[in-house]
């Protein structure tokens, strides 16, 4: 006498709709309270640290996209796929490069006397 055992039967999972941008924009994002620095006393390096916390917070926020396109999909998101957070992309490029620059080029001194 033999024990047919029932056969499993595997169903591929369906693919879950990606939330829209908006919600994943809203991520809750943590803040810590930095102390002034000297560097941060002038007006340049209040803007410069106000930048550095506006990049910190987009690469967070684009993170998080890329992150959940991937659960999603099962793959990174392409150029057109990136499309509608294109505005994002651009902000977050064009803080990271004016960071670097910022930081490569010595700081302005009156060194002459």
């Amino acid at each position: 006498l033999q024990v047919q055992q029932p056969q499993q039967q595997f169903k591929k999972p369906q693919q879950q709709q990606m939330q829209d941008p908006p919600a994943l924009l809203s991520l809750p994002t943590h803040t810590f309270e930095l102390t002034p620095s000297p560097s941060t006393a002038t007006p340049e390096g209040a803007e410069f640290e106000a930048m550095a916390r506006e990049k910190r917070a987009l690469k967070v926020k684009l993170k998080a996209f890329e992150d959940d396109f991937l659960s999603v999909h099962g793959r990174k998101p392409g150029k057109e796929d990136r499309e509608h957070m294109k505005e994002m992309y651009n902000r977050y490029g064009s803080l990271r490069k004016t960071l670097r620059k910022r930081m490569a080029s010595p700081a302005d001194h009156d060194d002459d006397d």
